[in-house]
């Protein structure tokens, strides 16, 4: 006999070269499918190995030949993993990781400015690695990615997934920002310097490993956060922030159980902090001399707060939604630590915290906070519904 190896779904030939030819014949397919005739067609549904038999019979004679056969399938839809979907993406390089499934013979990733991918800004090389790094040339609002796999049967293409892009450097006066993701030197599970991605260098660091945060790569949605222990975890930064008088203060955090404080940034000496979730249901926001709080019940769902200090007045925000009436705090306060301070050690999970020396406008506010609410929504974290701005002329 004379077969071919060939795809799913293809007409498949088969010959029979027996000398003499015969004047019977009888094929099993290995597919639960016979043929009488001398040389049939087939075609096969899935992939796999196949055990094809041939008889022939030439008048009294009979004699039975078996061959085996390779169907191949079309590579299977490639399962991409980072950018997720709807990512926030912050940085101008980015590497993509997708998963090929072993099948495909190599990769080509598509990056486009439409979901449609009918304006296609970058096609790559044949990748025969699940993975490649892009430079993005200039800023953009959002953009989609798709990988599509190909081998000798044929090509499967992957869903869409969206970036979206915040940059930083569009609000002004950021003078901290740390974000679990990027710029954590971690050690067997633990932290030892949480880098600031302002552009300032006011790292946190923690030499002593006992004292340490724990480091978990997908606490929320995937993304990173630090676990605070409430015992005895905390870092010093190499600069304190010192606010005499407007500034933003934004978290994304949740406080691990209701009977322990939850907070941030704050003060080894005293209780100056821009927010703390008190084990009273209160949060507060404290200056060298006097503090005022706001009822919020204690957050031990993760959650955006905001807190903005302009003229002295101080509003706080839970997701986008002010918490109650604005409440004057005037005096400076000042923060030379990450989680500790007389208030005892936060019991905590932070995720990303963000400080600028201004009092975010509505606009800026709201572009940070769905930069942040993109970023670690949807389920299981709660972060409230879409903030909307009215704007009339």
């Amino acid at each position: 006999t004379t077969t071919q190896n060939g795809c799913a779904g293809d007409v498949i030939s088969f010959t029979n070269t027996s000398s003499p030819l015969g004047d019977a014949w009888s094929w099993d397919l290995g597919n639960n499918t016979n043929s009488s005739n001398e040389n049939p067609i087939q075609s096969y549904s899935s992939g796999g190995k196949y055990q094809v038999i041939l008889t022939v019979w030439s008048g009294l004679c009979q004699k039975s030949l078996q061959q085996t056969i390779t169907i191949n399938t079309k590579p299977s839809i490639p399962v991409l993993l980072k950018p997720i979907n709807n990512e926030s993406v912050t940085d101008t390089i980015k590497t993509f990781y997708w998963n090929s499934m072993g099948v495909a013979n190599y990769c080509i990733v598509e990056i486009a400015s439409n979901p449609q991918f009918t304006s296609i800004l970058y096609t790559s090389s044949q990748l025969t690695v699940d993975s490649m790094q892009y430079h993005f040339p200039t800023q953009y609002k959002e953009l989609y990615w798709r990988v599509t796999a190909f081998n000798n049967c044929g090509t499967s293409v992957s869903p869409i997934n969206k970036m979206e892009f915040f940059y930083a450097s569009t609000i002004p006066n950021l003078l901290l920002w740390l974000k679990a993701d990027a710029g954590v030197t971690s050690l067997a599970g633990t932290v030892s310097q949480w880098n600031d991605q302002s552009g300032h260098n006011n790292y946190c660091i923690q030499s002593n490993t006992a004292k340490q945060a724990l480091f978990q790569s997908t606490g929320l949605n995937n993304q990173a956060v630090l676990s605070f222990n409430g015992i005895n975890n905390s870092y010093t930064l190499n600069d304190t922030l010192s606010m005499t008088g407007d500034f933003s203060y934004l978290m994304v955090f949740k406080v691990k159980n209701a009977t322990s404080n939850g907070f941030g940034l704050a003060n080894s000496k005293n209780e100056s902090t821009p927010f703390i979730n008190y084990t009273n249901g209160n949060s507060y926001c404290e200056d060298l001399k006097s503090y005022i709080n706001f009822t919020t019940g204690m957050l031990t769902q993760y959650c955006i707060i905001t807190v903005i200090r302009s003229n002295g007045v101080v509003n706080m925000y839970k997701n986008g939604k002010s918490l109650g009436t604005p409440l004057t705090l005037q005096g400076t306060t000042n923060w030379n630590v990450l989680g500790f301070s007389n208030w005892g050690y936060t019991n905590a999970k932070i995720a990303e915290i963000m400080t600028y020396s201004s009092a975010l406008n509505t606009t800026d506010k709201q572009q940070v906070e769905n930069y942040l609410k993109t970023k670690y929504a949807p389920k299981p974290v709660n972060l409230g519904s879409d903030i909307i701005v009215t704007q009339s002329l």
